[in-house]
This record gives structure tokens, sequence and C-alpha cells, in this order.
């Protein structure tokens, strides 16, 4: 028997989270027996939203006591021949500051007792960068204990393999598994959703944020041109603290176009009443992008493409680069290209997607089929 312990802890007011650990989530369950951290401090909505039953709960008061849980599962699993795998790791890794850093330094210490008792750590489903040295190095020690380590791009790849973690591979972002084998067709209509952030990674450029929505200005004007000047727009955020800015975006645009602001923060349940809606999704939120689509609704990433590299370097990589435009390069035929090119490009997207699952769920099969596990 397999048992899946599943570190939980992540934003919880961000649907893109929700997102690929439902995604991952849904997928473990073919392979073990789950058992997520249900601590105090995360969130109820949280769990609901992944789907996690009774049975899969581990109810515990802090990290501590799912470390300790952790623990004594690996001790009984052991005398029975049972198989204990610790997965974690979605998202993105960044920055440096003291919490973090500290944060990698206790699960340095942590890691090796998981050895003792025979756990398989995985990190899966991450990108990472740009980091501080500190960082870097506290993050190349806690390595040594990972059986299995992916990241999600090439660049985070180049990253990890710069500063030593020379067992880093490719996994696809978790989001390309949600919803899978489900058949997908391009919206036609008038209908447009924007869901946008004012940042990067939450620095303050209010240069990045008038070419931001300069930019999608042109965009929303050449839409506009292909359905006879009758264009409706949804403005929508998926993460709580975008909210704000979403509001201000719809304040821009308001007065030129038929607009709506949409209070709620937008869950993976309400995602099929929206995006369903929708031809177009203009964002500069990765998984807003990567969810928007499974319902029709054809993404145009509106990013700095040099320094957005989550977003930019996963689209590349996937040979997708005419949903990019830069907020500072393109013109208007690059938009002009996309709009014009919307099924084909779609198709092409769908397509992406069937590939990127195959390779998701071989690298799944790899660890938890292994002989050797």
């Amino acid at each position: 028997m397999k048992y899946i312990c599943y570190q939980t802890k992540t934003d919880f007011k961000n649907t893109g989270d929700a997102l690929i650990n439902k995604a991952l989530l849904d997928v473990l369950r073919n392979y073990g027996n789950i058992k997520c951290n249900c601590s105090s401090d995360v969130s109820t909505f949280f769990i609901r939203e992944l789907g996690i039953t009774d049975s899969e709960k581990v109810k515990c008061k802090s990290e501590i006591s799912f470390v300790t849980s952790i623990l004594k599962l690996a001790f009984k699993s052991k005398k029975n021949k049972n198989q204990v795998y610790l997965v974690s790791g979605l998202g993105h890794q960044w920055g440096g500051s003291l919490k973090k850093c500290i944060r990698n330094f206790i699960a340095g210490l942590i890691f090796p007792l998981y050895k003792i008792f025979g756990i398989k750590i995985i990190k899966i489903g991450m990108s990472i960068g740009p980091i501080s040295n500190t960082l870097a190095i506290t993050e190349k020690i806690r390595s040594i204990f990972i059986d299995y380590y992916y990241v999600r791009d090439t660049k985070s790849l180049t990253l990890c393999h710069n500063i030593g973690i020379k067992k880093a591979k490719i996994c696809p972002d978790m989001s390309w598994i949600y919803l899978i084998d489900k058949p997908k067709k391009l919206n036609n209509n008038n209908i447009v959703t924007i869901s946008l952030r004012e940042s990067i990674l939450d620095e303050k450029n209010n240069y990045y944020i008038e070419s931001m929505l300069k930019k999608c200005s042109e965009i929303l004007e050449v839409i506009n041109k292909k359905v006879d000047g009758n264009i409706k727009i949804y403005f929508i955020y998926q993460v709580e603290k975008d909210k704000f800015f979403c509001d201000k975006a719809y304040q821009n645009f308001k007065d030129v176009y038929d607009c709506e602001f949409i209070e709620n923060r937008i869950t993976l349940d309400d995602a099929k009443n929206i995006y369903g809606k929708a031809t177009y999704n203009i964002s500069n939120r990765m998984h807003s992008i990567l969810l928007g689509y499974k319902y029709g609704a054809l993404p145009i990433a509106l990013v700095d493409t040099e320094k957005h590299i989550k977003i930019s370097q996963t689209l590349i990589d996937n040979n997708l680069n005419e949903l990019l435009i830069d907020v500072y390069k393109d013109k208007n035929n690059n938009i002009e290209f996309l709009i014009e090119n919307k099924e084909v490009i779609y198709d092409k997207l769908i397509k992406v997607e069937k590939n990127k699952q195959e390779e998701l769920m071989n690298v799944l099969d790899n660890i938890f089929n292994n002989v050797n596990n």
C-alpha cells in the first residue's frame, strides 16, 4: 500500500493555487491513499475546493504536528512494508526573505529524519527565481534529501542546475491535467474577460502599469473592430489582493466600452460561468491564462516577456509564443495576427495540452510506479 502525504499550505485566496493543487490531488488518488495537511491554519473553504474527504484529512494543530503524523505513519508503514511519500512544492519560489531562508533551513533538518524512516520526498510543479544567494544555498542543501525534484519551465531548470541542484528535471504545470479528457471548443462571441495584477513580483512600477493599460487598450481596439464595435468586457480577479487593481482597470475602460466589474473573486466553481462566456481572456496571471482556455476563452498573455518569466517561459517552452503580447514591445500587427488566427491558435493550444498531459502522467507514473520504490 502507498500513502501520499500532501502539503496543502499555500495562498488560500488564490484560485490559481486551488487549480494546480486540485489537479494534482485528483490524479494522485490513483496512486495511493492521500493524507493532506488540514491543520488549523489551512482554510476550510480551500479544503472543500480541493475536494479533500474526511478520510484524507490529517487534522493537526500546527506544521510540527503534521510532521509528527507523517513520521508516525512512516514508522507503522515500515513494519507493514508500505511506502510513504511526501509531496509539496507547487507554485513559485522567489525572493530571499529571512522567513523563507529559515523555512528552507528547518526543512533541511527535518528531511534527513524522513529519509531515516524511508519516506520518499517529492518536490514538483514549481517555478523558481529570481532568488537570493542565501535562499539558493538553503535550497541546494535541502534538495540533497529530495528524491524527485521537478520544475515547470526551462529557465527554472537552468537556475536549479546553476546553483547545484543537478537532479532537477522538467514536469509540466499541473493545470494542464485539470479537466483531463474534457472536450474543449473556442467560444465565438463579442465578450472579453480581463484579469490583471499590477505587478510581476509585488514590486511597485507605475511605468509598467501605464504600459500595460495602454497595451490592453490597443488589444481591445483590435477586438472591438472585429465585432463591429459591440464589445462586452468583464473585469475579474482570481487572487484576492488583485481586487483593487481590477477595479482600477475597470474604471479606466468603463467610459469607453460596455464593461462590468465582477465584485467577488472567481473560484474554480465560478470559472465555467465566467470564462465560458468569453472568446478572449486578457491576463497577466498564469493560472487565469491556463484556466480560462479550458472553457473556450483564448488566452492573451499581456506581460513583460523579459521579466515575467513564469508566464513567458511556460508559453515559449510550449511553442505558444503567439499568445504573448509584450507590454512594451509588441505592435498592432502582433495583436491582429493573434485575433485573426484565433481558431488555429486555440486548436494548437489544445494539442499542446494533450501532449503536456501525457508528459505529466509519465512523470507521475515514473515516481509512483517505479519498481525501485
